[in-house]
């Protein structure tokens, strides 16, 4: 028996009004690749597989910033932001459950609320985190709950989709 899950990441951005003169962008990087195998069984042959996979706590990092053709001082600019979380399955079993939180504020100035809780990420739009001024590389970690025997072995996958609002 042999399962293979696939979380992929995407950003999207929208700023909240046409006049504003430089759009509010949202990076995404990395990718998790899980593998479940013979040794992931919690007891050996004939039982169950563990449960709950965790990812490192920085499988993914997310840039927040406004766009000022790369100047030096862009980080140095105020502004409020909110970042929603959903996924969208290419093949997902509906037994398992993705999970996701921020383990870090990464770097720059202001602040960052929420999102250090593990919350279920479904195929709506949810509240994650957010905070102000721009930050750089927040780590987020990821967990697959809902493994078992009676998930059928096959190749999973889901797009994490990260949605940055201006406020």
């Amino acid at each position: 028996m042999r399962m293979r899950f696939v979380i992929l990441f995407a950003a999207a951005c929208f700023p909240c009004s046409a006049l504003l003169a430089q759009n509010v962008l949202i990076t995404v990087t990395g990718d998790w690749n899980l593998t479940l195998d013979v040794t992931d069984l919690q007891g050996g042959a004939g039982s169950n597989l563990v449960g709950t996979h965790s990812s490192a706590v920085d499988v993914t990092r997310v840039t927040l910033k406004k766009d000022y053709g790369g100047t030096w001082w862009e980080f140095l600019i105020n502004f409020d932001w909110r970042v929603d979380i959903s996924k969208s399955d290419t093949n997902w079993d509906a037994n398992l459950q993705l999970w996701t939180r921020r383990t870090g504020n990464g770097t720059g100035l202001g602040s960052i609320s929420g999102g250090t809780a593990y919350q279920q990420v479904t195929g709506v739009d949810s509240y994650f985190f957010n905070g102000n001024f721009p930050h750089y590389n927040i780590p987020i970690q990821y967990q697959v709950r809902g493994v078992s025997v009676q998930v059928p072995a096959d190749s999973y996958e889901t797009t994490v989709v990260y949605t940055i609002t201006e406020l």
